[in-house]
């Protein structure tokens, strides 16, 4: 008999990372949260996350059941297709939890119950006072970038913003970048101003002072992998600056763009677009009370129940 109250999330870093945060948080007080491997055998129920946990995943005996979350298709991003331990295990997981659809397409689930759970933040994260407004401030929080420009045109080059936010300066706006990138000397040599180290507990809050949050890729001269992937996925920054309160302008963000646009943010296929739109129009307000992950636990739930039939 499996045992609905023996339940856990692995933690696979510290602190916790966005995704594993904001699970925990939507299912806190029925499950317990652990980042010690080796106590994941006495659970009758684990999540946990495919990204660079392969080792943990595989040492879970059979005996429990195992709910993937699938918050990365690294192989897949950059390779264009999934890794042998990939595939073993996805065949070990008896549910998934995919955080974007872009990734169902390139999973084979064997009808096993799923679910995808976009990154929305979590409702009790929203109560916060908004810090007072740095006047011509863009705000980008991403943790890892491209460092160097002439990176772009290798893996994960769609992370190379240093002509995006070039353009944002010549434009009059203040730029701040918020990650754990650390070589970023190109990015203060445009004029950006480098933040490190907000927990997440704390990133909303932070993000309320700045006028704009940023959502977007760079497109130039990257590979034709990254291209389907950046016009596919819907990460968290999606809802990210909703979150704090703050409009989102979007460029080369595919799919995700036409979630938010005219919502809480608005596309541009111009740069220069952006001092002549008019943000103090958007709804956001009223996507902000509706735009949360808690939408989700139902359904959630259901599919941890569909799990242990």
């Amino acid at each position: 008999m499996f045992n609905m109250n023996n339940i856990a999330l692995y933690q696979s870093r510290t602190p916790l990372i966005a995704h594993e945060y904001k699970i925990y948080n939507l299912l806190m007080g029925e499950i317990e949260l652990t980042s010690d491997k080796d106590k994941l055998n006495t659970y009758d129920i684990v999540l946990v996350s495919l990204y660079k946990n392969y080792d943990a995943i595989l040492s879970i005996d059979e005996k429990v059941k195992i709910i993937l979350v699938i918050d990365d298709l690294w192989n897949i991003r950059n390779h264009g297709k999934l890794s042998s331990k990939d595939k073993r295990c996805i065949r070990r997981a008896s549910g998934y939890i995919f955080l974007s659809n872009y990734f169902i397409c390139h999973v084979s689930t064997s009808n096993k119950p799923r679910m995808v759970l976009h990154l929305k933040p979590n409702k009790s994260d929203l109560n916060f006072t908004p810090l007072p407004k740095i006047p011509r401030s863009i705000v980008y929080s991403g943790k890892y970038l491209k460092s160097k420009w002439e990176d772009r045109k290798t893996k994960g080059g769609y992370r190379a913003y240093h002509d995006i936010f070039k353009s944002f300066t010549y434009l009059g706006w203040d730029v701040y970048i918020i990650t754990h990138t650390e070589d970023m000397r190109e990015y203060e040599q445009i004029g950006c101003n480098i933040i490190r180290n907000i927990p997440q507990m704390d990133m909303y809050k932070h993000l309320s002072q700045y006028e704009l949050g940023f959502h977007g890729f760079n497109y130039t001269d990257i590979p034709e992998l990254s291209q389907f992937y950046i016009n596919q996925c819907t990460p968290n920054k999606t809802w990210e600056y909703l979150a704090a309160g703050i409009p989102t302008i979007s460029y080369n963000a595919g799919f995700s763009s036409l979630i938010l646009n005219g919502k809480w943010g608005y596309s541009v296929n111009n740069l220069a677009e952006i001092n002549s739109l008019d943000f103090s129009k958007l709804p956001l307000e009223q996507y902000r009370e509706i735009e949360v992950i808690d939408n989700y636990k139902d359904k959630l739930w259901e599919l941890i129940k569909q799990c242990i039939k």
